[in-house]
Order: structure tokens, then C-alpha cells, then sequence
């Protein structure tokens, strides 16, 4: 993986782990705010999906690592529809990288 790569994919996985951060918040917080925050985090969480689906075009294996982690613990593996979502998902949720690697993991 080229350092420019890694480095997108990098600050991908703090997006989403910041998103993840925010809907906890969101869940927690004014229910009249909670709509319009929502909405940001869902246009925000769709930017982040789309921005993997163009790198994945070109290095189709990107996700690999980390669909290998998420079949150990789910062995059908992530829906096809949903793949991108649910790998983003188990990621944020397990404290890894989109990388596969553990976060804050030395490189």
C-alpha cells in the first residue's frame, strides 16, 4: 500500500470513527436537534462510503485485511448490498483501522 493510499484510507477511518462519536452524542442530546444532526452525520457517513467504493475501483483488495476480521466473527460475511457500510461499521465498532489494523496500532 503506497503512503498516499494509506493516508487516505487513514483519515477515512477517523471520519468515520468521529461520525460514530456524533450519533452517540446525537442519541443522547435535544430531540429537536437530534433530526438536524442526523442528517448531517447520514450525508457525512454517504461521503465517506462513496470516497471507498472510488478506491476500491482502483485497488479492489483495499478492504481485504479488514473483511478477513469481520468474517472471523461473522462467518457469512458482510451482505453485498451493504458490504462497504457494514466493514465501515465493524471497524468504528471493533476499534480498527479500515486498514484491518488494530487503531492506533504501530504501522
Amino acid at each position: 500500500m503506497t503512503p498516499h493510499l494509506k493516508e487516505q484510507l487513514s483519515d477515512l477511518s477517523h471520519r468515520a470513527r468521529r461520525l460514530f462519536a456524533a450519533i452517540s452524542y446525537a442519541r443522547e442530546g435535544d430531540p429537536t436537534l437530534v433530526e438536524d444532526l442526523m442528517v448531517e452525520v447520514n450525508a457525512a457517513w454517504r461521503r465517506i462510503c462513496e470516497e471507498i467504493e472510488e478506491m476500491l475501483e482502483m485497488y479492489p483488495h483495499l478492504l481485504d485485511a479488514l473483511e478477513m476480521r469481520f468474517r472471523r466473527k461473522h462467518p457469512d460475511g458482510p451482505s453485498d448490498d451493504f458490504r462497504i457500510e457494514e466493514l465501515i461499521t465493524f471497524a468504528c465498532t471493533h476499534q480498527l483501522e479500515l486498514n484491518g489494523e488494530c487503531y492506533g496500532e504501530e504501522r
